[in-house]
Formats: C-alpha cells, structure tokens, sequence
C-alpha cells in the first residue's frame, strides 16, 4: 500500500510539473490538440465567466486592413473576483463553427478609467502579444487586482463605463482577414460619447493599446469601419468568494437584439441583455455566442469545439434558436432534435447547475401595413396556427425538467403575438406603424422593452451550488482529468 501511495505520488508530482502539458492534458476535453487553445497557463477548475463584455466573432471581414484597435466594455459580476483573463479566437460563425484563414497577432491591456486612470499590459505566457493561429484561440495570463491598488474587483467593477478593455490586432498583410464580432450598442464605447474608442487602419500604426484614454485615429484608419474591430471573445476568471451565476448566451439574431434600437443603434441589447443587467442588485456575467440568421441546425457544422470548450465557464445556457430551422424546411420533430443536442452539450460541458432556459419561438409574418393589425399581416407557413412553430412550443412544455428537455421556458411569444387565439400567428399590434415588429421577424424595441422585466424576474431566481459529488467541475472529466480537476481545488 504505501509503495502505491509513494508511485501515486509520483505520477502527480510529474503530471504537474510541466504547467502546460497540464493544461492542454486539462482542456482538451476529448478534443484533438489543434483544436486545444494557443497559450495560456494552465486554468483551474473553478474559472468562469466572471464579466461581460466578451463577444463571439460573427463577421469574416474583407482583405485591405492590416490593424484594428477597440476600447471595450467590461462588468464584473455581482461577486467579487479576484483573477481576470480574456480569451481571443481566430474563428468565426456563420451557420456554423469556422476558422480564419490566416494567423492573426493580438495585443491587449485593461484600463481603469475612474475613479484613478490606469492600465495594466495584459500577457499571454508572460509575452506582451501572441499570435493565434488559424481556427485557434488564446487566453491570457490572470490579471490580478493588485495591479489596480485593489485587493479584489469588487462586484460590478468597470459599470457606467469606467474600465475598458483595449485589444489590438494585426495582420501579416493587406490580403490577410480576421474575423470580428458584433457588439450590442448598449455593450460598447461609442466615439460619438467616449472620444475615439475604435479605428481599423490600411496600414501598421504606432500602437496604441499601452495607454489610458480615447485613441488617436491614425490618418489611415478608418472610423466607419472601426465596428469590426477585434474585441475579446470572452472574459473569464476566479470568484474571490462565492461562486456566481454566469450565462451562456446563443440563438439568433432574435437573441442578438435586432432591432432593439433603444441606445444608438438597432442592436440595443435585447431583452436578454436588458434583462440581465440588474438582477438582484447587479449584473450576470455573460458570453455572447448569438450570431443572426443562424439555427439550431448549424450547431454541429465545423464540430462546435470553440463553444463548447466556452460552455465550461458558463452555469447557464440561454437558447432561441428555432425560426431560422423553419426557414431551412426543417421540421417541428428535427428542430427539437437540433435543439436536444446543444442542451445534451451544455449539460455534458457545462459548469455546475447547468441550467437552461429556452424562448419559445416567436411569429413570422409579413404585412400589407407595416404590421398594424392582426387582418393586414400574412403569417409565413411555418408560423400559421397548428403548424411547425405551434408543434415545436407545444413538444418543449412537457419536456420542462426533464433529462431531454429545458429547466424552464421564457414565454417571449405572450409579448409578441397577437391575443386573439385566432390571430395567434401573428404579432401584437395596436393600429400604430410597426409596433410589435419592425420587419416581421424581430421582436420591435417596444416588445425588448416590455419583455425585459419579466426576464429579470425570471434570473432572479437562478442559484448555483457545487454538489459534494460535483466538485465545481465539468460533468466531461475523465478519470486523469478528474485528479487535476480535484488536486486544483485543494
């Protein structure tokens, strides 16, 4: 026995030597090592999505840039954390998983705005930059509080704006691309209020990411571009003290905040964002992995690996995903299907309770009077009454709380479609122009607005607790994994 304890010994003393063997040993999680992430030392178990501010890329830009600058937003969770790193990835969506071409070089520093203006370099594997090959992603060294005077980022750290990340990224050259995301309005800085957050420029620049304050557009850049910009794609971390909430937020366009125009733009949030921003005293930490037009369908193109190696971070999973199956013919039975397999992934990657709450899909319309009555509006045939979008809602109610099935629907629909039983196809109007929808498809900012509150309510009542058995670790972990998992925990 005790030449079994000493060889146990051992072969942990060994394991954990090499930091990062350790690391990819951890985070594979069944996946091929190209698909493992760039750099980064090893990550505990107990890392989550502590802030938002992390944006998955949804756009692969056009050649003709080579540098990109971003100041943009981060929010702490409603505990405080003490350990702060972002995460980059050279991919994209679009209609499922895809890597850039080419190799992209980023560069990145977290900047105290108020109440004292200060940045800190962000490392990755003590470098000052790191180069994410295709299809890879990278994530950063901790950035600890100390950094900042602080003995922990307090709860709702960098609110109304006062922290920022700065990304920069760069190019090889003007015929290489990189893939950008598309941030809500209500979640960026914006240069008509904040000075000049956010330029892309036809040429290599003096950096200015090392710095505290708006930038300098370079007189190659381009402002009317600078939307795509690079950005994390997440922001993960340690809680300093009781672990939190934090969601994992897919879907669709629906789930983007189109046509949310509250703040600045069409893309205002949405009601999940909204909804989320004040939930029992503060925000819930989100990743955003929405990407419009997409469906549940398009899950498994390309493998899904960046997301559900994300969905380790994450306690939560919010999903919307239904109407754009609709409109790829799928039917009823096979979007529910599309739909099961991104819940058994949650569940199989997720982060202790690995809650998910699904949105019943919404109507699908078109309009002979921009949508002002129930008479001038023509639901689509997957919408009409009894037919695909009523047999999918109706399949998921039983399913509440079951192995196969959602822990709890958000009823988006008893804000969007018509009251009239008869008209139930349709969306809410009241004889004004596009009151419930601005084109038929997304909810209107009135209906954002409306639907908010009530997703509050319904975020206020999620928990998360680490059973004995659970440990805080995912469900995925294997036999040598789990002795990582549980010696890192120590």
């Amino acid at each position: 026995m005790k030449k079994l304890s000493l060889l146990l010994a051992f072969c942990l003393l060994t394991l954990f030597s090499n930091e990062a063997q350790a690391f990819n040993f951890h985070m594979n999680f069944g996946f091929n090592s190209r698909q493992a992430p760039t750099t980064a030392a090893f990550i505990p178990a107990n890392n989550a999505i502590v802030a938002k501010g992390g944006y998955t890329s949804v756009h692969p830009n056009n050649s003709g840039y080579m540098q990109t600058a971003r100041r943009s937003v981060i929010v702490v969770g409603r505990q405080p954390v003490k350990s702060i790193r972002l995460i980059y990835w050279n991919g994209y969506l679009n209609h499922g998983e895809f890597s850039n071409a080419n190799p992209i070089t980023i560069e990145a520093a977290l900047e105290q705005i108020s109440p004292t203006a200060k940045y800190v370099t962000v490392t990755f594997n003590a470098a000052a930059n790191v180069t994410i090959p295709s299809g890879q992603w990278a994530v950063s060294d901790p950035i600890y509080p100390a950094a900042f005077g602080l003995n922990v980022f307090p709860a709702g750290w960098g609110s109304n704006f006062s922290a920022a990340v700065r990304t920069g990224m760069t190019l090889s050259s003007t015929s290489d691309k990189w893939a950008s995301a598309e941030p809500n309005f209500q979640e960026i800085f914006n240069n008509q209020n904040n000075g000049t957050t956010r330029w892309i420029s036809t040429a290599l620049v003096p950096s200015q990411i090392q710095a505290a304050g708006p930038f300098t557009t370079p007189g190659t850049a381009s402002n009317s571009y600078g939307d795509f910009a690079m950005m994390p794609s997440a922001i993960i971390g340690e809680w300093a003290g009781t672990p939190d909430v934090s969601l994992f937020l897919s879907g669709d366009s629906i789930n983007y905040g189109y046509y949310d125009n509250q703040d600045n733009g069409s893309l205002g949030g949405g009601y999940v964002v909204n909804g989320i921003r004040n939930v029992n005293g503060g925000q819930i930490p989100f990743v955003h992995v929405a990407k419009p037009s997409e469906a549940a369908s398009d899950w498994p193109v390309g493998g899904a690996v960046y997301r559900k190696w994300l969905m380790q971070f994450a306690t939560h999973y919010q999903d919307d995903y239904g109407t754009n199956d609709f409109q790829a013919n799928k039917t009823a039975a096979q979007t529910l299907a599309a739909k099961q397999v991104i819940w058994a992934d949650f569940r199989q990657y997720g982060k202790y309770p690995r809650h998910i709450a699904n949105d019943n899909v919404i109507p699908r319309a078109t309009s002979t009077n921009n949508w002002s009555a129930p008479t001038d509006q023509t639901p689509v045939a997957s919408s009409v009454v009894g037919g695909p979008r009523d047999q999918l809602n109706a399949s998921i109610t039983p399913l509440i709380g079951q192995s196969n099935g959602p822990d709890e629907v958000f009823d988006i629909n008893s804000y969007c479609r018509d009251p009239n039983a008869s008209y139930s196809d349709r969306w809410v109007s009241n004889g004004t122009s596009k009151y419930g929808t601005p084109d038929g498809t997304h909810p209107s900012a009135t209906i954002h607005s409306l639907a908010s509150s009530p997703y509050t309510t319904m975020a206020a009542g999620w928990t998360v607790g680490v059973p004995a058995n659970d440990n805080g670790a995912s469900s995925t972990s294997i036999t040598a994994d789990s002795i990582l998992l549980t010696a890192d925990k120590q």
